[in-house]
Formats: C-alpha cells, sequence, structure tokens
C-alpha cells in the first residue's frame, strides 16, 4: 500500500512537483495560516477597492506588515514594504486619500525605500515621501484639493511651523507659528475640512495669537476661533467631522463629551456619552461614535454608538463589555461598517482582534484564522478531515464551542458544540465521539460523551459519571478512559466499552486516573498514573477478557500511547521503561522495553505515528540532547526538530502522511503567528533528472532514514506504477540510476511507509 501526500511528477526534465521530509530544521515547513486576525488598528479609510488599516502593528493575519496594511474585502496584505523608525516604535496614526494615492502619518522615518520623515504618500506602486516631513510626531491628516493638511506635536524649522502645516505637492507651507496652551504642551489632534474652511481640534486655548480653547477655524487667510471652544484648557478634542451641516467635536469634554456647532453656538448631544470620544464618523443618516464608554445617552453601547441628530441607539451588540480596550476607528466600504480599536471582542462573544466589519447580518471578523482558543487539548486526524477540541468558542470566522473541524481549507462547527472543555476525540466512519467534562451537546442532554454523525449530536447511553480523558473507536466500538466510575449507570473503573446499544466494563479496570488509550490489532493498551494493585505499572494491555502488564511497566504517569509497526510506544512524565533509563517516551516491542535515544527533557502529552516517524509534542525543550521545543520527530535511529517549534505548550498532535497538526496553548509555532492550533508541512526540497549512458538517474534531496518509491508512467490519466523497490535513505540525496527510457515518461517520488 502506498502512502503518498505530495509527490513530484517529471518527464526527462520536467519536474511537476516533490515534497518529502528534508529541511526539517527550518521554520519554512510550519504553516502560516492560524495567526491572529485583525490588526488593531487606529485609523482607517477605504480607497478604490480595498480598505486600509494603519497603526502600531506588524502583521495583519497571517501576513507580515509594517504599520499600514490593505484587505481587499477576502485576505490581507503588505502595502510595499510599509512604515518603519529606525530610532524608535512605529505609529501610524492617521491615513487619508485623494482617491488615487494614500497617505500615512504618525511616527516613523522610512517609507518603503525611501526616507519620510512622519509622512508619506503610497501610489498604489511605491512609497515616496512628501518634501523633508515634519520633525515631531503627526496625530492626524487630512486631503483637500491636492493639499495635505497635517497636525501635531512637531515643527518644521525651515518654515517656522508649529503643530499644524500644509504639503502643496511642491514645498510644506506653515499654517501656524504659535499653538500655545496655558498649561503643557500644545497639541492637535483632529482635522477636518468643510466648504468654509480647515478646523482644527486638539489641547490649546490660542493660535498665532488668536484666543480658541481646544478647537480653531483656518478659513484661508487666518485663524479664528469656533464659538467660545470647547471647554477648559484640561480637556482636549480628539476628533473632529463635518455632518448635516454642522460641525461635531469628541473626545474628553464636558457635558458628555462630544458636542455639536451648527454655525453659531455649541450643544450637548443628549446626556452624550459616558467616557471619552476617540472617534467621529459619518455615515449616511447617522453619526457613528466610537471610543473608551459604556453607554451613550443614557443607552448601553459599548464602545459604539449611533446618533441620528435627535437621539442614541447603540450597535446590538456592541463591543464586548468583557473587552477592555477601545474603538479608534471607523470606515465604511463594500456594503459594511468596519470599526477598529484595541478591543478583541464583539458582541455575542466573536472574536475579532481589534477589527472588525458590520453589516445587516451583524459582525464578521476579518482574517480567516484559528483564533480566541484558551487551550487545544485534542487534535484527532480523520482522512481529509482533522478535528481539534479543548476550550474556546470560535475557530476562524466561525462560531465554534469546543470542537471544530479543518478541512485542509476552513473551519467548520459541529453544530453547536457542547457546553464543556473537550479532552479526547475519536472519528469511527461517519460518527465523531467527543468525550471531557460536559452536559450539553447541541441541544441534547448528555454526559461527559456524545456523538455526532455528521447533522446532530446525541448521547452515547447514559455517559459516564465523571471526565473522559481518551478515547479509541473501530468497527461501531467505542472505548472510553478517564477518572469515571461507571458507565451507562453500571460500575466501570476508569475504562469502558461501548457497543452502539450498550456499556461494558472492561474486567476491574484501574483505581486510578487512566490518560491515553490505543487500539493495535486485537489488543488495547490504556496508560495512566495507576500502579500498585492495578493491572500494570501506568500501562497495561486489554486482550478482550483480561489485563496484562508491558513488562515492569513505567516509573510515572503515562499520557499518551501510539502504536507504529509491530511495537507500542508511550509518552509521558516517566524517566524509567521496564527497570531501564527511558526519558519520557520509550518503545514496546511485545517482550521488552527501550529507549528512544535520550529522549525528551520533559513531559510527553502527546504521540502520533505516520509513515515510519514517531511524533512527540509536550513541554519539553530538548530531544535526544539537542533542542526541539515541545514538537520533535524520531525517525527510527535519531530525534529531529520540527524547526524551531511552538512558544508554549503543545497537549496534542495528530500526523497524516508528512503534514503533522498540533494543539495547544502556543500562539506560534516557527516563529509564525500561530494561535493554539498549527500545521507542520514538511519544507519543499528539489528534484534532477540527469542521462546516463543507457536511460536517465533520477535525483532527490532525501532526509536520512526515511524510505521513498520513485514511480512512473507515459500517460498522465491513467495513474503511476511502482519502478523498482523502496529506497532507505542514507544521506540528504538519494537517486535512482539506469532507469531507460524509450518515450515520454513521467516519474513521481512518494514518502512512504517501511
Amino acid at each position: 500500500m502506498k502512502h503518498s501526500y505530495r509527490h513530484v511528477a517529471l518527464a526527462a526534465v520536467l519536474l511537476i512537483g516533490f515534497a518529502s521530509t528534508a529541511a526539517a530544521a527550518t521554520n519554512e515547513g510550519w504553516d502560516e495560516r492560524f495567526g491572529r486576525p485583525g490588526v488593531s488598528p487606529v485609523t482607517l479609510i477605504s480607497m478604490q477597492n480595498a480598505l486600509y488599516a494603519g497603526g502600531r502593528f506588524a502583521s495583519a493575519g497571517e501576513v507580515a506588515v509594517n504599520g499600514v496594511a490593505r484587505w481587499d474585502g477576502t485576505r490581507w496584505s503588505p502595502v510595499g514594504s510599509g512604515v518603519t523608525n529606525d530610532t524608535g516604535p512605529t505609529f501610524v496614526n492617521s491615513l487619508a486619500t485623494d482617491g488615487e494615492n494614500l497617505y500615512a502619518a504618525g511616527s516613523f522615518n522610512r517609507a518603503g525605500d525611501s526616507l519620510a520623515n512622519n509622512v508619506a504618500r503610497w501610489n498604489g506602486a511605491k512609497w515616496s515621501s512628501l518634501g523633508s516631513g515634519v520633525q515631531g510626531t503627526i496625530h492626524t491628516i487630512a486631503v483637500d484639493g491636492g493639499y495635505v493638511y497635517v497636525g501635531g506635536s512637531f515643527f518644521i524649522p525651515s518654515i517656522n511651523a508649529s503643530n499644524i502645516a500644509v504639503w502643496t505637492g511642491t514645498e510644506w507651507l506653515p499654517l501656524a507659528t504659535n499653538l500655545t496652551l496655558t498649561f503643557g504642551v500644545p497639541i492637535v489632534r483632529a482635522i477636518v475640512v468643510d466648504t468654509d474652511g480647515v478646523y482644527i481640534g486638539g489641547n490649546f486655548t490660542s493660535i498665532d495669537g488668536v484666543t480658541a480653547t481646544n478647537v480653531a477655524k483656518w478659513n484661508g487667510a487666518g485663524w479664528a476661533p469656533v464659538g467660545t471652544g470647547i471647554g477648559t484648557p484640561g480637556h482636549q478634542v480628539i476628533s473632529l467631522a463635518v455632518w448635516n451641516g454642522s460641525l461635531y467635536a469628541g473626545g474628553s469634554l464636558p457635558n458628555g463629551n462630544v458636542a455639536r456647532w451648527d454655525g453659531s453656538t455649541w450643544s450637548a448631544l443628549g446626556t452624550g456619552a459616558d467616557g471619552t470620544v476617540l472617534t467621529l464618523f459619518p455615515n449616511g443618516n447617522e453619526l457613528c461614535v466610537g471610543g473608551f464608554f459604556d453607554s451613550a445617552g443614557g443607552v448601553n453601547a459599548g464602545r459604539i454608538a449611533r446618533w441620528n441628530g435627535t437621539e442614541w441607539s447603540a450597535f446590538e451588540p456592541g463591543i464586548d463589555p468583557s473587552s477592555t480596550g477601545a474603538a479608534y476607528a471607523f470606515a465604511s466600504w463594500n456594503g459594511g461598517l468596519f470599526v477598529g480599536g484595541t478591543f478583541a471582542r464583539v458582541g455575542g462573544g466573536l472574536t475579532v482582534n481589534g477589527i472588525a466589519r458590520h453589516d445587516a447580518n451583524g459582525w464578521t471578523a476579518l482574517g480567516g484564522a484559528l483564533n480566541n482558543f484558551s487551550d487545544v487539548r485534542a487534535v484527532t486526524a480523520a482522512g481529509s478531515n482533522v478535528y481539534v477540541g479543548g476550550l474556546f468558542f470560535q475557530t476562524g470566522q466561525v462560531l465554534a464551542t469546543n470542537i471544530s473541524r479543518w478541512d485542509g481549507r476552513r473551519w467548520w462547527p459541529l453544530g453547536t458544540g457542547v457546553n464543556g472543555i473537550v479532552y479526547a476525540i475519536a472519528v469511527d466512519g461517519s460518527n465523531v465521539y467527543a468525550g471531557g467534562t460536559f452536559t450539553r451537546a447541541g441541544n441534547v442532554t448528555v454526559t461527559n460523551l456524545a456523538r455526532w454523525n455528521g447533522a446532530a449530536w446525541s448521547s452515547v447511553g447514559a455517559g459516564v459519571n465523571n471526565t473522559v480523558n481518551a478515547l479509541a473507536a473501530r468497527d461501531g466500538v467505542l472505548y472510553a478512559a478517564g477518572l469515571f466510575t461507571s458507565a451507562g449507570g453500571a460500575p466501570a473503573n476508569r475504562v469502558a466499552r461501548w457497543d452502539g446499544t450498550n456499556w461494558f466494563s472492561l474486567g476491574a479496570g484501574f483505581t486510578t486516573t487512566v490518560n491515553a488509550l490505543c487500539l493495535a490489532g486485537t489488543n488495547l493498551y490504556a496508560g495512566g498514573s495507576f500502579a500498585a494493585g492495578n493491572p500494570g505499572n501506568r500501562i497495561a494491555r486489554w486482550d478482550g477478557s483480561a489485563w496484562f502488564p508491558l513488562g515492569s511497566g513505567l516509573n510515572n504517569a503515562v499520557s499518551a500511547i501510539v502504536a507504529m509497526g509491530d511495537s507500542i510506544y508511550a509518552g509521558g512524565s516517566f524517566q524509567q521503561a521496564g527497570g531501564s533509563g527511558a526519558n519520557r517516551v520509550a518503545k514496546w516491542d511485545g517482550t521488552s522495553w527501550s529507549p528512544l535515544g535520550a529522549g525528551l527533557n520533559n513531559s510527553v502529552l502527546g504521540l502520533s505515528s505516520s509513515l515510519g516517524n514517531l511524533y512527540a509534542a509536550g513541554t519539553f525543550f530538548q530531544a535526544g540532547g539537542s533542542n526541539a521545543t515541545r514538537v520533535a520527530r524520531w525517525d527510527g535511529v535519531e530525534w529531529h526538530p520540527l524547526g524551531s517549534g511552538a512558544n508554549n505548550i503543545v497537549s496534542a498532535i495528530a500526523a497524516v502522511g508528512t503534514n503533522v497538526h498540533v494543539g495547544g496553548t502556543f500562539l506560534s509555532a516557527g516563529g509564525k503567528p500561530s494561535l493554539y492550533f498549527g500545521i507542520w508541512h514538511p519544507p519543499v526540497p528539489e528534484a534532477f533528472i540527469s542521462a546516463q549512458s543507457g536511460g536517465i538517474i533520477v535525483t532527490w534531496t532525501s532526509e536520512p532514514n526515511q524510505t521513498y518509491q520513485l514511480l512512473s508512467t507515459t500517460n498522465l490519466g491513467a495513474g503511476f506504477s511502482p519502478l523498482g523497490e523502496k529506497v532507505t535513505a542514507s544521506a540528504d540525496r538519494t537517486a535512482a540510476t539506469n532507469i531507460p527510457v524509450s518515450e515520454l515518461q513521467f516519474f513521481r517520488v512518494e514518502q512512504v511507509a517501511p
């Protein structure tokens, strides 16, 4: 039987594709699709056919970006190489557009390959500076009629500009030379351009000798106050907007933190918001207001609210009240309203990590990563599907409570999931079994066990009376193990069998916890913390009638068991197997125990096998005496890392072909964002065809101790046939020689089991 998952096809010198486990020490193999979606932006703007976000971030979803990113409705992409700062943190505080160009302003000194002091222009292909920029931080930018207005806390010494200036397209001009604040450092935080002038807001008491408290107007010739201003020097305006013929100001202000100027007087918007207003956004027949507040006009609002001109209303639901962040920006694009900020979730518990879209159908997150997992405890592969279980309520953009399915491209919920933590998953045909600590699956009352048939949840008899740690299933029979002492209401100590109708005990079972189960041939293996007074020390075998020990067993707990070939492998916290040294992982050949090299330097929590390789996951950071962080591969001779591994505990692992799926509490794998779930794909090496007398040589890069099969065909539509025997590689290159070729011929190399 062949085991092919990625392959190569060649025709003389034609390379179609190839894969093996070579180059395993690099991070190329770690999948990039499971990082955090969203970017926690402080500024948003739509331009042409995309939404742009700016802030202080270096990635958007799984894509590396610098300070600014582009969302096309499906995925994030960088905007060139973004903006960076050689002397300190990079901030993009504000974005603006003239319809064709994107302008970014903040705190940076480089945009793409160009030097750009705190302000830059992106023309769709490259970044460029706006003259010599400014010295200091820009907090706000606005574009109108070919002019670019910037405000902040900066100077342009060459033109004696202070805190507010304009770029004409060829040069900088000052709009103010003397912005003052009675006590403290003045700052401009908001600019809006209207038909009658340019309005600025911030924290100041005069501008170029004109008394103006926190808001002022440039009429083209000079500055003027806007009424008596807003508040006192202790207040500040953070956002400005023009809507329905009036000017609106939001910030940290008296009388509800938001106010309206109708051209003659300032007025409050009802009772306003009960916290700071950070952003105002005209959106058709309503003004959207965001910030750090809990209510607006007495209505529970959760950081975002709407003003229709006479009254307040909330987004139903708004930002999750347990989310401690704030809303900093709005943008309207592609039929939806986008909200950006430092919040983690929106109403209904949807994790969005700083940016979300709202429309008539409610909220959606941006990005396709797995997010808001607090822990993944179970990973089980079945065909092209991978099932994950643990403690979470969302995978990707899909609500999935504690159990979910990955089909290779996207996540799918299993109905409404289960109401507690899932520790174990087993698949038998079309049935998916989940075990853990829970009382409901979908709308069905269950007891720590449930079955999903692809359409609905059902109970597994009366279930078991305590936590399920492990499951194994085959041919309609399910085995469960854990902390329980009864199954289906009858005694069953820590392990039991379900035949589809009834529960049965397996002998006297065990006196303490069982953590792991493994079916191999006609035998069931169980591992846990049990010792004296039990059928074996931490591991035992059930032959269908009775339990048997595996030699003298192990000296500490077993957390994982897997079969490979004719052998059984156990992993856990033990350091002895059969009375001899074996660090956290050991092999039972039916007669005796043996170590796997120098083993692992800390606990093993999961084991899986594929194509003659054993994969281990846990809390360790060395395998065989070399660095291997929480996940490693044993090829039968020595240990290998999977890139730089994971940055926190890996609790579960499932290998299929050359792909390795892992779950745990980690946030990155291979140095790439990977939230609680990750996939290792062996990096793609190279393959070659060369001529020799009477035939050709097929050479491919290989991994020592791995087994390969060369196949060939003269018709790609007819399938491939084995060519010669399997080859076990002894070096990083393997060759098949003296291959006769009489016509166009294609070759494929598969990695297979020994």
